[in-house]
């Protein structure tokens, strides 16, 4: 199952993604009324801080994943770092 925009990896639904949607498109529509700027980009950076939070938590979910595998005994590349004739 390959996920949506809206959707984590394991295809459960991002509260921080709908939210910096809805965010966006109440932006979007302010901006055809006479609106303030300033509330405009208020909405516009609330949607940015939940995207950029989406962001942040999928980078170090990311450098997790790679520093368990480097770990585990293998690098990044998939290499071993294991001398040559080690006998554990």
């Amino acid at each position: 199952m390959k996920p949506s925009p809206l959707q984590e990896q394991d295809g459960a639904w991002s509260m921080r993604r709908t939210l910096a949607l809805i965010a966006f498109l109440n932006a979007s529509a302010l901006s055809w009324r006479e609106t303030s700027w300033q509330i405009i980009a208020l909405w516009i950076a609330a949607a940015l801080i939940l995207l950029g939070l989406t962001t942040v938590q999928e980078i170090k979910a990311l450098a997790q994943y790679r520093t368990a595998d480097a770990v585990g005994g293998a690098s990044v590349d998939g290499q071993t770092d294991e001398p040559i004739g080690f006998k554990g």
